[in-house]
């Protein structure tokens, strides 16, 4: 085993803060978790039509951005020449290498890391998407490369047994494999007693008497919010419904092209919807929010494991989610820990019961709390994730 000052590790994605995406965000959080426990670490990323610095320190996590220009194909193209110095020469001082989704230039990383005796580790984000079946499948050309360059994978990290289903598809050794969610820090997501939940809607504009439903994600339609205004819209009760995410977008973003699909989702929210719908805009921080709130929803058409959904279930909310595959049995269990429905026709008749029946949505959230305290505290996640790397962290199953 080795310890973690001789294990410098780089981490790869796409964006970084204050950049808001799943896989970003999860990367640069477990880049801060490794550092507390001595860790050197660096988090390489992209610098979208060079809109952030270059470099930025973040307690300690250097955040390098290789320049990016995505305003047209050749554009992109050029920037090959900017970006591929960049990530080698991050690659030559790290020993471990996590890459988050397939960012450009991800099989070179890959193919890199393994002719110079680096372990690289692939984590997949999106079932559909990203996991090994769709990566191979992608594209009809080059399959067999791309099989191939997967193969030398030294860990695939499957956040549920969706991912690990698709890779025993295609590779017959488990061997390989980490299955698990995404940890937690939660000395930061935790809920709060019903006076403090009072006092944090009064700081936050929401009402104190009214259910407060939220939903945390970027305002596009794979995130399922048109179904969701239209259904909402027929629910016979009074309630707040806030949307924390980006709901417009400027040229720097790398959701832009989606900008007017944003713009008629957000028209079509407020027009049925009317002073019930809060939109935020993104947030730094949603903690306060989820402690305020009642029910968590969550609508998508497909999804990796959301970190808004295990945040929301720190938090004391009810999920109240669509059914995703890969979560039902393993973080969502309906009737238990969640509200899980296959159509949204049967969403208002469960938040009917939700908010009639105290009892009710008071066991489901006491579960869902119980689930993640026991299962995806970050130190026990991280622990198992290094050791089954070979490096010896056992204190992280300990308070520092």
């Amino acid at each position: 085993m080795i310890e973690p000052s001789d294990n410098p590790i780089l981490i790869c994605s796409p964006s970084a803060p204050p950049l808001n995406s799943g896989a970003g965000t999860n990367a640069h959080n477990f880049g801060l978790h490794l550092i507390k426990y001595g860790f050197k670490v660096n988090h390489f990323s992209f610098n979208w039509n060079m809109s952030f610095p270059s470099v930025s320190n973040d307690s300690g996590l250097k955040i390098i951005r290789a320049p990016y220009f995505k305003y047209n194909p050749l554009t992109r193209a050029v920037s090959a020449l900017f970006t591929v110095p960049v990530m080698l020469y991050c690659t030559l001082f790290a020993r471990t290498i996590f890459i988050y989704g397939p960012m450009k230039g991800y099989l070179f990383l890959i193919l890199f890391g393994k002719l110079t005796g680096k372990k690289v580790v692939f984590r997949s984000t999106m079932l559909g998407d990203d996991d090994i079946v769709s990566l191979i499948h992608k594209y009809p050309y080059f399959k067999s490369f791309r099989k191939w360059a997967l193969s030398k994978l030294g860990m695939y990290y499957a956040l549920n047994p969706g991912f690990t289903a698709a890779y025993l598809r295609t590779f017959d050794s488990k061997e390989k494999v980490f299955e698990s969610p995404q940890g937690l820090d939660l000395e930061r997501f935790k809920p709060v007693d019903e006076n403090e939940k009072i006092q944090l809607r009064a700081e936050l504009g929401l009402p104190g008497n009214l259910p407060v439903l939220v939903s945390v994600g970027y305002l596009i339609k794979r995130k399922g919010y048109s179904e969701l205004f239209e259904s909402l819209s027929k629910l016979n009760r009074d309630f707040r419904y806030v949307v924390i995410g980006d709901h417009t977008v400027g040229p720097e973003h790398n959701l832009f092209s989606k900008k007017a699909e944003m713009q008629a989702l957000y028209d079509n929210g407020k027009q049925l919807l009317g002073d019930k719908l809060i939109f935020t805009g993104p947030l730094p921080d949603v903690t306060k929010y989820l402690q305020a709130a009642d029910i968590f929803l969550l609508n998508s058409e497909k999804e990796g494991v959301p970190n808004v959904l295990l945040e929301s279930m720190a938090c004391g909310c009810v999920p109240v989610i669509k059914e995703i595959e890969g979560l039902n049995g393993f973080i969502t269990f309906p009737g238990t820990n969640a509200i899980v429905y296959t159509d949204i026709e049967a969403l208002n008749p469960h938040l009917d019961k939700l908010l009639s029946d105290d009892a009710l949505r008071f066991k489901l959230a006491e579960k869902s709390l119980d689930f993640v305290t026991e299962n995806l505290d970050f130190r026990k996640v991280t622990t198992r994730i290094m050791n089954k790397l070979g490096v010896q962290i056992h204190q992280l199953e300990h308070d520092q």
